[in-house]
């Protein structure tokens, strides 16, 4: 394990820019436009929020599994493994990393299906424990096994006793890192940078001035101001998110997710193997 982000894979490995983040999305073009990829990858963000949520796992956990989540579907097609299957694998494996103890596949896989009954899932099906785990293992090797990841909240903590903001403010900062995992994010900037972003969207929310203390910090002005359009976009997106959207953009990409009976089926063959 890396001592810190600028010597961890997640800085050598993970770290992509938007030309490499628009040429994923044109890999499946054909099949689900950008807005539909979009709105897919936030419908499953959000399914794995609702699953780490009947678990009671920590927010950590929740956002570890995400940026596998994401980072699966960065270098691979959405038809090579059913999104719901990947989401419970990437959970099950967050909690493992983050070692949070001991959760059987079997509990993880409850779960996941009263979140499916609950909250509706167009692509759900009577998943095995044997299946989390084979995509457990197609997961961590499409991540490399480069499974610890540095988030935000850590830096926000450190910026907030600095700048001694109150209980309130962090609050609301602490939640918009969270909705951060929504985006792009994580490929584009260190967590410092987007912990910093999400202070100065929150200070915008507050009408609070921090010009004062975020000038002191000798941070690239254009980088923060990056960062809270990317945060606008985001909110912007969800704002016009539309569940009952997801059903016709699943049943899209359900012509294209075969063999579901072998979830390693589509993504072997991708690959070659």
């Amino acid at each position: 394990m890396a001592a810190n982000f600028w010597k961890s894979s997640q800085r050598q490995e993970w770290m992509a820019d938007r030309d490499e983040i628009k040429k994923a999305q044109q890999r499946d073009i054909n099949v689900l436009s950008v807005e539909e990829q979009n709105h897919l990858k936030l419908f499953y963000l959000n399914v794995i929020q609702l699953l780490g949520g009947k678990l009671a796992v920590k927010q950590q956990i929740i956002a570890t599994a995400s940026i596998y989540f994401k980072r699966f579907y960065l270098r691979n097609s959405w038809t090579s493994i059913e999104p719901y299957l990947l989401a419970i694998s990437c959970v099950y494996l967050g909690t493992k990393v983050e070692e949070y103890g001991p959760i059987s596949a079997r509990k993880v896989l409850d779960k996941a299906k009263q979140v499916a009954t609950e909250h509706g899932d167009p692509l759900i099906a009577d998943y095995k424990q044997a299946q989390i785990v084979e995509c457990e293992f197609i997961l961590l090797e499409s991540l490399d096994c480069s499974l610890v990841i540095y988030h935000a909240y850590r830096p926000l903590m450190n910026f907030v006793e600095d700048a001694k903001l109150d209980k309130d403010f962090v609050s609301l900062a602490w939640r918009i890192v969270n909705d951060s995992l929504r985006s792009d994010l994580c490929f584009l900037y260190p967590p410092y940078l987007i912990a910093i972003g999400c202070l100065h969207f929150a200070s915008i929310v507050k009408n609070q001035d921090l010009s004062v203390w975020l000038g002191g910090l000798n941070i690239c002005t254009e980088e923060i101001m990056e960062v809270t359009q990317i945060l606008l976009d985001t909110y912007n997106l969800m704002k016009h998110y539309q569940p009952r959207a997801i059903q016709g953009i699943c049943n899209k990409l359900k012509m294209f997710v075969k063999n579901k009976d072998h979830a390693a089926g589509n993504y072997r063959r991708s690959i070659g193997r």
